[in-house]
């Protein structure tokens, strides 16, 4: 987890998480941080339901997708195992109801191939984190384009993540 190293030093999280043994894993990691809001459901772009995939091979949920499947995220499983209903919230609306401050330090977005839909769900020109991590995936330029129209540059181009920052 990105925001793991964050959560160990004391910093304040919302940490959204939609796969039910992922979440439960969470809950057991952190049920002793009192500065952790934990929620087991997903974010996009709309409120409403997505289709959660699950994969054979990926117990803990890291290649989960909500939606559609990005198929050539390198270490991706491809075998599905399973899929459920998950409820599926903008991220301004969940930003709101826990009342985080507008301008907050670390937004980290782990979605595979869903961050686009979870920045457009989260509302930048109120919402402005310091900081954005987003997974780096084929077709990636619309978001990029989003980022940077909303005041965000490229800090740094990792081998799986892309950080933004605010000038």
């Amino acid at each position: 987890s990105n925001s793991y190293p964050f959560i160990v030093r004391g910093w304040q999280g919302l940490l959204i998480e939609p796969h039910p043994e992922a979440f439960q894993k969470a809950q057991q990691l952190h049920r002793k941080r009192k500065q952790v809001i934990l929620l087991n459901t997903a974010c996009s772009d709309r409120d409403g339901e997505l289709e959660l995939k699950t994969y054979a091979g990926d117990a803990d949920g890291s290649h989960s997708s909500l939606g559609e499947r990005v198929e050539s995220i390198e270490g991706a499983p491809t075998a599905p195992r399973d899929s459920l209903r998950v409820k599926v919230h903008r991220l301004e609306a969940l930003l709101d109801e826990f009342r985080i401050p507008h301008e907050f330090g670390l937004l980290t977005i782990d979605t595979e191939g869903h961050d686009f839909q979870v920045l457009r769900g989260a509302n930048l020109t109120r919402y402005r984190p310091q900081v954005i991590i987003t997974e780096k995936n084929p077709d990636d330029e619309e978001k990029f384009a989003f980022l940077r129209a909303n005041g965000y540059r490229c800090h740094a181009d990792l081998q799986f993540d892309t950080i933004w920052t605010v000038p």
